[in-house]
């Protein structure tokens, strides 16, 4: 009973045990497959990433190779031919598309190689014919430039691109340099690209191939060089260029880009985003390294998965996937165990439901490898219904391609443990399916199989290696273009790389047939094959294709492609309507799809490139584009084609005409030659060189100069200037002096500019006639027929009865009577009014007698005025002594007259004033002296002398100078008496004769010539008011004659001008010993400068807070042999009035230039020097010349000379004054103010000029902490120096008190004997160290 009452127990707790056992085994089971997954899942994640992170790197190398065919492209066309105009080049650029074609790309460069000797010439002709403002930035003398000569598109930042010299910089020269070397591109260093001037610089990189003259050798690095003319260059920024693959691979991929190996930010050109990679290295996320050689360099890719990426590739929850299907079977097991031993219609409705709901296909099969049982979504894979399922096997679902490889692979599938694979699925309309298969062994009569969709994935890969092949067709085509002639070698290569590269069935170029175009439609042309390759040739032997729309052969994609000018895309080739005609061949070559892509020749459609795909669907957006792209690429080889043929046609006919033109040339007598704009001989012919007495080849690349005297090289230099400059035809005579021979020929030379299609000029032909031997025989004739045509003087020629026969133009044009007037008239009656008959009987009886009359007499003009004339007249007699003719030659005085009164005028008149000159003065004073003597009296003279009128002359102009002059005159005129007599000696010079006049009455007379001078006066709106000085010294007193006289009035004003100027100075005999002294002076600092007796000292400068050595102010000494040191303040005025300051301060820049240039070589932490300028040292037209020479021959950047300039220079409105000042700052020189605020200030030359720095002057500096007006206005300046920019300098600091003072106010700098006085250069050195 008990036994009974166990075996109920147990079978009652059966169900519960059993489904208990095969939870555990398959929850063990499970557990093992989700640990394998785990590892499948790594293993699939690298391999996912490793092909996201090449195709990644292949995109990135595929870009740069697209960058590479199009500089291949460009180079083939720009040596293609000789020249090529920027208009040329703009077309070409666009035809690319580069925009759309080559993002991230700035623009398409030409860089132009030029040697120093022509880059004058490079620039004028590039102003004259394309550019205006064409410059070469930066300036500078090199031995050779590489200035970006045309650029597209040329706008916005590319402006600053043209005619930018890439050789100035470093990363660029070492590329082309690479370039040639190699004959290939190279791309630059990182570098910043002129594009970025005045912004955050941003990676970027140039990429350069060279470009050599058309037909030169290049295979030696020796030939590259002879041949190279420049470079293509295409500038791209790294971001932009990443910006442009947008979408070309996995952007959950961390990208960093390296130059060279990765060294952290100093080797970064682009990262994707913020993350660093050593972190991502620490989290364990997958990572390569990838080298890629760019240009010349490599480059290092280094790609880092991130957490997006990984969820990308792996399904979310693809081990809960197993984990779910594991415990989903288990559970499925365990329910069957449930209803074989309690509820089976119970579990198997559970299991039903997990098994439906399954996001995968799931199928179950037998050991037979039939389907028992299978889900939806594997129904909906296959295409077939669950009943059709049932009872079919692998193989019956599988594509046919994959049944050897089941056979091979169903026993591992039974096999213990799980099988992930990929395979191919065939649905049931025949489409194949990739998917990805996980078989498990379910117990050991079936097993299940999750079956996971992989079209997607499939369709990306394949989409990517299409994509790679259709760019290497379109590479390898590019540079077949460069390569080849003409289309019959062009286009077999075309169809070939369609289909080996493009992964095209078959490819054909058809071109239209005009001769087999129907009769009664001559525009509807038959399509003949030009070119053809690939599987499905037969296709094309009977092929019947039209541009006639009326026929269906015509309406197919190639005749539509032809007659729209358009692409024609069919991406269903069976489908479409259109191709119906074909369909029958289509099916039997296997084409699923086919595009016909029209090529144009000369704008016009000319042929049809075809190609055609097995696959449906094949050309999408991306293809068609690249596709289109090559048919342009097409185009534009045939139109080169063309371009070459034309040119060869022409050389060859120019060739012949030449031979034609030589052999005609040869045989003249004219010299006939051609010059090149530098004025060398290009060709010259057989008459020429018998001239010359020399071969062709001495002539050919020699000038003028090599074969004719200096003047005879001057006058054809003149002429050939005409032509070159002005494009004028000249036609003139020249006279030529042989050198080698001596001998002297006369031609009839013409002369007419050469031009290329542009319009520019690039030579001369001239055409010499020798006319010696003519102008020996035509000489008399031609001499007479010239002075009677070309004489200024009238010439009447009268019959033996005194009738006018002919007057020549200068007759009419004396007396206002035209040939045509006077001729047949009696020549007297001209004159009849004026004299008697008296007159002219006896002016007949004279030439009776001696055939000769000539004297002064009036005449008539036709207006009626009289006017003065000379009359010379000659008889004419014949072989027997009859007087036949008469000549007369008149002569109008009238402006003879006019300018002796003007030349007598002149030499006694001031002409600006209209008072006596010094001549007129000197007898005018001779006589009152004369006078004086022999009534023993008096002879004042006076010197006056404007105060400071050289500042009104510079900074309100002459013009305003002159009409002060005039007004002072005037008013001077106004207050003299009678006998005074006031002359202008010139600038602003008076002198007063007093006759009869002692020193007192000259005094009185000083004094209200001062009151009137101190007067405003009013000019332009201007108040001005002046002073004067006046220097005085009566006879006998003073002097004996008019030159002691002058002399020692002159020494007076002097005395005037030193005692505070705005007085007057009576001469003392101390005053002529001072102006002997002076005298001397200057004859000594004459010797000073050929016996180079002067040096430099220097005034250190400091930062007025920190005490900080900034720079120094170089000061000349003069150390005189015998008198030691002569101070400045004794010889720098001296040199001034005598112009030797010129001298002595071009001197002082060089020296100071030169030290601190040779202090610099010699290592030392050297700062600015500031040297002084004068104002004639700056009017020098070649002062910013002699600034330039200066550093360039010392080798001294200009950030390190300061120039000072005075106030007065700086309010010179002056064209010369802005231009130098302007072209000094942009040197880099730095410019000061001088002894600010003591002169003619003004804020608007402030504004002006690029100045860097006042310097306020000591006389404003001495009573600092005294004088409250000077403290003023010190605080004013450099609260003013502040508000504009500047620098403020204070001069003559000697105090602490005065120092403090300047600190406390914020002054910048100072100098002054509180600091050091001037030091000798090794002193200063000291300082430097």
């Amino acid at each position: 009973m008990d036994e009974k009452r166990g075996t109920k127990r147990i079978g009652r707790h059966m169900p519960l045990l059993m489904t208990t056992l095969v939870m555990i085994g398959g929850a063990t089971i499970t557990a093992l497959l989700w640990k394998e997954t785990g590892e499948r899942d790594i293993e699939s994640l690298t391999v996912n990433f490793e092909a996201a992170a090449r195709r990644a790197a292949v995109n990135i190398e595929h870009k740069l190779d697209t960058f590479q065919v199009v500089m291949r492209g460009v180079q083939g066309f720009l040596g293609a031919s000789e020249e090529i105009t920027y208009d040329e080049f703009t077309r070409y650029i666009d035809s690319l598309q580069f925009p759309q074609r080559l993002q991230g790309v700035l623009g398409i460069a030409l860089v132009r190689l030029i040697p120093a000797d022509q880059i004058e010439t490079h620039v004028a002709l590039t102003r004259a014919s394309t550019f205006p403002d064409y410059t070469i930035t930066p300036p500078g003398i090199r031995p050779s430039y590489a200035p970006i000569v045309y650029i597209e598109p040329l706008e916005g930042d590319n402006l600053a691109a043209l005619g930018f010299d890439v050789l100035t910089v470093e990363p660029a020269r070492s590329a082309m340099n690479r370039a040639l070397q190699s004959n290939d591109i190279a791309i630059t260093a990182p570098l910043t690209l002129v594009q970025e001037s005045g912004r955050e610089a941003r990676t970027s990189f140039v990429m350069y191939l060279p470009v050599y003259r058309e037909g030169a050798p290049t295979a030696t690095l020796a030939e590259r060089e002879a041949a190279i003319i420049g470079w293509v260059d295409v500038p791209f920024r790294m971001i932009d260029f990443m910006a442009g693959l947008r979408g070309e691979f996995n952007p959950d991929l961390d990208i960093e880009i390296h130059d060279g190996e990765p060294q952290g930010e100093a080797s970064l050109l682009f990262h994707s985003d913020g993350v660093d990679h050593e972190l991502r290295h620490l989290e364990g996320r997958a990572q390569l390294d990838m080298s890629l050689a760019v240009g010349g360099r490599d480059w290092t890719i280094r790609v880092s998965a991130t957490p997006a990426f990984e969820a990308s590739v792996l399904s979310p929850f693809r081990q809960e996937l197993v984990a779910f299907s594991g415990t989903l079977l288990t559970l499925m097991l365990g329910m069957l165990s449930w209803l074989t031993t309690s509820g089976r219609a119970s579990a198997e409705n559970r299991f039903r439901r997990l098994f439906n709901q399954a996001g995968d296909g799931i199928v179950l099969l037998d050991l037979s490898h039939r389907i028992i049982d299978s889900n939806p979504n594997f129904q909906r894979l296959t295409g077939y219904s669950a009943a059709e399922l049932q009872h079919l096997r692998p193989h019956d679902v599988m594509a046919a391609s994959e049944h050897a490889r089941l056979e091979e692979q169903i026993p591992v599938m039974m096999s213990v443990g799980s099988h992930l694979e990929e395979w191919s699925l065939q649905h049931k309309d025949g489409s194949l399916i990739p998917v990805e298969v996980h078989a498990t062994p379910l117990d050991k009569t079936h097993y299940i199989a999750v079956v996971r969709d992989y079209t997607v994935h499939k369709k990306a890969e394949r989409r990517i290696n299409y994509l790679t092949h259709i760019y290497q067709a379109l590479s390898e085509i590019n540079q077949a273009i460069i390569r080849m002639g003409d289309e019959r070698e062009l286009f077999p290569l075309v169809c070939q790389v369609a289909v080996d590269f493009g992964q095209m069935r078959m490819a054909w170029i058809g071109q239209l047939n005009p001769s087999a175009a129907p009769a009664d439609d001559p525009s509807a042309q038959c399509v003949g094959v030009m070119a053809s390759y690939g599987s499905g040739l037969a296709y094309l032997d009977n092929l019947t294709v039209s541009s006639d729309a009326r026929t269906a052969e015509g309406r197919g994609p190639t005749g539509r492609a032809l007659r729209e000018n358009y692409p024609v895309i069919v991406n269903d080739y069976l489908a479409e309507e259109s191709t119906r005609p074909w369909h029958d061949l289509a099916r039997d070559f296997g084409w699923g799809a086919s595009a016909a892509f029209p090529i144009q020749r000369d704008g016009k459609p000319f042929a049809v490139l075809n190609v055609y795909h097995s696959q449906v669907g094949a050309f999408d957006a991306e293809i068609i584009a690249l596709l289109t792209e090559l048919a342009g690429d097409i185009s534009f080889a045939l139109d080169n084609f063309d371009r070459e043929m034309r040119r060869q046609k022409a050389t060859s006919a120019l060739a012949e005409s030449e031979e034609r033109i030589s052999t005609i040339m040869e045989k003249v007598s004219a010299c006939i030659y051609l010059k090149d704009i530098e004025g060398r001989y290009l060709y010259a012919n057989r008459p020429v060189l018998d001239l010359l007495h020399t071969t062709l080849d001495e002539v050919i690349g020699a000038d003028d100069s090599k074969f004719f005297d200096a003047a005879t090289v001057r006058a054809i230099r003149e002429n050939d200037r005409l032509v070159f400059e002005k494009g004028e035809t000249v036609q003139r005579e020249e006279t030529n002096l042989v050198t080698s021979s001596g001998a002297l020929v006369t031609y009839w030379s013409v002369k007419l500019p050469l031009r290329r299609a542009d319009g520019t000029i690039y030579a001369l032909c001239g055409i010499s006639t020798d006319i010696s031997e003519r102008k020996k025989f035509e000489s008399t004739l031609r001499l007479h027929a010239q002075v009677f045509e070309a004489s200024r003087d009238g010439i009447v020629i009268t019959d033996a009865s005194n009738r006018i026969m002919s007057v020549n133009p200068a007759y009419t044009t004396i007396t206002g009577y035209t040939e045509k007037e006077v001729k047949g008239t009696e020549a007297t009656l001209l004159a009849a009014d004026l004299y008697d008959a008296d007159f002219f009987a006896g002016i007949t009886r004279i030439l009776l007698e001696g055939d000769h009359w000539q004297g002064e007499l009036m005449n008539r003009r036709k207006n009626g005025d009289t006017y003065p004339q000379w009359l010379s007249i000659n008889t004419v007699r014949d072989e027997h002594g009859q007087i036949i003719q008469y000549i007369a030659i008149l002569m109008d005085l009238s402006e003879h007259k006019a300018t002796q009164e003007k030349i007598q005028f002149l030499s006694n008149f001031d002409p600006l004033t209209r008072l006596p000159n010094r001549q007129l003065l000197r007898d005018l004073t001779l006589h009152a002296l004369a006078s004086a003597n022999r009534t023993a009296g008096h002879v004042a003279l006076m010197c006056i002398d404007l105060d400071r009128f050289k500042i009104i002359n510079e900074s309100l102009g002459h013009g305003v100078g002159d009409q002060l002059l005039k007004q002072m005159a005037d008013r001077l005129t106004h207050i003299l008496e009678a006998d005074e007599i006031l002359s202008r000696q010139g600038g602003d010079d008076f002198t007063l004769l007093l006759p009869g006049k002692d020193a007192e009455a000259a005094a009185h007379t000083a004094g209200r010539i001062l009151e009137m001078i101190a007067q405003p006066f009013t000019i332009e709106e201007q108040r001005l008011t002046l002073t004067g000085s006046i220097g005085i010294a009566v006879f006998p007193h003073d002097a004996k004659d008019f030159g002691e006289l002058v002399q020692s009035a002159d020494a007076a004003l002097f005395r005037a001008k030193q005692s505070g100027r705005n007085n007057f100075q009576f001469f003392t005999r101390q005053m002529h010993e001072h102006a002997s002294a002076v005298l001397h002076l200057e004859s000594e600092l004459r010797q000073a400068i050929e016996g180079e007796q002067f040096c430099l000292v220097y005034q250190p400068q400091y930062e007025a807070v920190s005490g900080k050595l900034i720079g120094a102010e170089a000061l000349v000494r003069w150390q005189h042999p015998t008198r030691g040191l002569v101070s400045p303040a004794e010889f720098i005025p001296v040199a001034e009035e005598s112009g030797l300051i010129l001298e002595i301060g071009n001197w002082v820049l060089r020296t100071a230039v030169c030290q601190v240039a040779e202090w610099q070589k010699r290592g030392l932490p050297v700062v600015p020097v500031a040297v002084n300028l004068s104002v004639v040292q700056f009017r020098q037209k070649s002062f910013y010349d002699e600034v330039f020479q200066a550093l360039h021959s010392c080798g001294l950047e200009p950030a390190l000379l300061e120039l000072e300039i005075t106030e007065g220079i700086a309010m010179d409105n002056s064209e010369l004054t802005l231009d130098v000042l302007e072209r000094l700052h942009k040197l880099g020189v730095s410019l000061a103010i001088d002894d600010f605020g003591i002169g003619y200030s003004s804020l608007n030359y402030l504004k002006r000029f690029q100045i860097e720095k006042l310097k306020i002057d000591q006389s404003f500096v001495r009573d600092l902490g005294k004088d409250p007006e000077d403290e003023a206005i010190v605080t004013a300046i450099i609260g003013m120096a502040q508000g504009l920019g500047f620098k403020t300098l204070a001069e003559g600091v000697e105090t602490e008190e005065q120092l403090a003072f300047l600190r406390t106010h914020h002054c910048d700098e100072v100098q002054g004997f509180l600091f050091s006085r001037p030091i000798a250069p090794e002193e200063f050195v000291k300082k430097l160290v």
